[in-house]
């Protein structure tokens, strides 16, 4: 408060000192009547009059677990904010049909918060875990076509797709830049979320395990990736990575990294986690062969023939059994299939061939252009 009308001139290293604290204060809750920067980086003059409220969304809640641990670790990140949790049922519901819930309760919010004026509503943090992280980001995108804006949002390993429509609306409806921390060390989004939601089939990875899809401006968002991907070696390091997925793992890293994410910086176009246009042989029938397997079993089940930048050749057995009409009797045909598949650095099946050379070849030139 003592900083109101003072008026600095000075270089441009000095400037952004001065706006990276500023920013840790707003971004946190705390008031600022004015703070006027003349100098080439930017005139700054911001103030608080309404409370930053704070509102965490939890994410599928099967064993009915309580949020006390995550409401008290954001109570320390943000100690000056009302903290607000947003209870919904996502208890004794398989996964489908809570993601299903969590669409409408993206509705539900997103009207419970238009409703208010637009001096509270512009001190509004969503803060989404999981499916949490899936509401607020639908909620924002409501809000976004109505033409309101909250202050911003934080999805914490959001279990959305990764190129979904509904992120780049989400993106333009906050005053600050929004955070998106990813992990692709978390095996509930790599190979859970995969096999559990019916986006299997046309391979769509998940938003907080890969990042945003395509590119984005840091104006609008803000992305740091927790782990990169590393092979596993034992079922012990692979249930480790189950575990990731907990929430009290990406507070502690957003209390962390929380100073940079929020660091005053020049507006730039951030590509570092947008999907690189790669030249693939097409498969046809690729969604309809039915030995496809989904991402779990074949990265659990298969053997690794060669890797790029987190691209894998596999190998992968897999026993089948269809019926065959032999002289107008129908019999049962028992085989094993040795299928050759290349998956991109998002998990997505690209290629797939029976043929050991001819996958070969295929990853050689994918090589290549990575």
């Amino acid at each position: 408060n003592n900083f109101s009308g003072i008026g600095l001139k000075m270089s441009d290293h000095v400037c952004y000192i001065i706006q990276y604290i500023i920013n840790n204060l707003i971004y946190r809750g705390m008031k600022v009547k004015m703070l006027s920067v003349v100098c080439a980086a930017a005139a700054l003059s911001l103030a608080g009059a309404e409370k930053l409220q704070v509102i965490y969304i939890h994410g599928w809640n099967p064993n009915g677990h309580a949020h006390e641990e995550a409401l008290q670790m954001l109570a320390a990140i943000f100690p000056e904010a009302e903290l607000n949790l947003y209870q919904w049922e996502a208890e004794n519901y398989k996964f489908h049909d809570c993601k299903n819930r969590a669409d409408q309760e993206a509705a539900a919010l997103a009207e419970k918060l238009s409703a208010l004026p637009d001096e509270k509503l512009q001190n509004v943090i969503l803060v989404g875990h999981s499916l949490g992280g899936r509401i607020a980001i639908r909620t924002m995108a409501q809000l976004s076509e109505k033409g309101k804006k909250i202050r911003y949002g934080i999805f914490l390993g959001a279990a959305i797709p990764d190129d979904d429509g509904d992120i780049a609306k989400a993106v333009s409806s906050s005053i600050l830049p929004n955070i998106n921390i990813y992990n692709r060390q978390d095996y509930v989004l790599r190979h859970v979320y995969m096999a559990y939601n019916v986006y299997i089939r046309n391979r769509k990875s998940a938003f907080g395990a890969f990042g945003y899809a395509y590119e984005c401006r840091t104006s609008q968002l803000r992305q740091i990736g927790m782990a990169d991907d590393s092979p596993v070696h034992s079922a012990k390091e692979y249930c480790d990575r189950i575990k990731q997925h907990n929430v009290t793992d990406y507070l502690n890293f957003l209390a962390q990294n929380l100073p940079a994410l929020t660091a005053a910086m020049p507006d730039s176009v951030d590509s570092s986690t947008a999907i690189r246009k790669i030249q693939v042989t097409p498969c046809p029938g690729i969604d309809k062969l039915p030995f496809l397997p989904d991402e779990a079993s074949l990265l659990a089940g298969s053997k690794i023939l060669d890797s790029k930048k987190n691209w894998h050749l596999l190998h992968f057995n897999k026993h089948i059994v269809f019926k065959k009409t032999v002289f107008g009797r129908e019999i049962n045909i028992d085989r094993i299939i040795n299928v050759y598949y290349i998956v991109d650095n998002r998990d997505r099946i690209v290629y797939y061939n029976i043929s050991e050379k001819s996958a070969n070849e295929e990853f050689a030139g994918i090589k290549d252009q990575l």
